[in-house]
């Protein structure tokens, strides 16, 4: 599995992967048409009720040094059809599947302009965008919650997450702790 190119791409993949997907970090997707090749920031994928269940996330440091009608734009291509596709077909032969079940699209960020989420809906309105926080507060942290309900120790000890996991371990620390991510 490639290294992520930043520690957000690398908790995405930690989370999905907690969440029992199996993660792909730069998945080289459909050509760009200029010689050059598109890749998914992280994509994961599960088979659940016997379908496909897919995750495609794009991680981003600040969107806001364009209009948020140029950014949420600049997704289109990154969510292209011919992207998903690539990505479907790519999941569906790894996991022996021939149907998608779901396949959500997240871009994850540390800020974004007030309109971002709106004006990226109009243009992909299957697409979620969500600030870094609310993915670590909202999802990341009831992951963990959840995965150490579900997992006991021989020694009756709480459990731990595994050492691999080790963004996801300085959050669980921080939960341990009492000490809270910003709103």
């Amino acid at each position: 599995m490639p290294i992520a190119n930043t520690w957000t791409e690398e908790l995405i993949a930690e989370w999905l992967h907690l969440d029992g997907f199996l993660v792909e970090i730069g998945l080289p997707a459909a050509g760009s048409g200029r010689g050059g090749r598109r890749e998914a920031d992280v994509v994961g994928g599960r088979v659940n009720s016997g379908k496909l269940q897919v995750c495609h996330c794009e991680a981003a440091e600040w969107l806001i040094d364009r209009s948020a009608t140029e950014v949420a734009t600049q997704y289109q291509n990154k969510f292209s059809k011919d992207v998903t596709d690539s990505v479907g077909r790519y999941l569906c032969t790894i996991f022996g599947t021939k149907e998608i079940g779901s396949y959500q699209k997240l871009v994850v960020t540390k800020y974004f302009a007030k309109e971002f989420p709106k004006e990226l809906s109009q243009v992909i309105p299957d697409a979620e965008a969500i600030l870094l926080d609310d993915l670590i507060k909202n999802r990341i942290m009831p992951s963990i919650k959840n995965w150490k309900l579900h997992h006991e120790t021989a020694k009756g000890n709480p459990p731990q997450l595994p050492r691999a996991l080790w963004l996801l371990k300085m959050i669980e620390f921080c939960m341990e702790w009492g000490l809270n991510f910003k709103s």
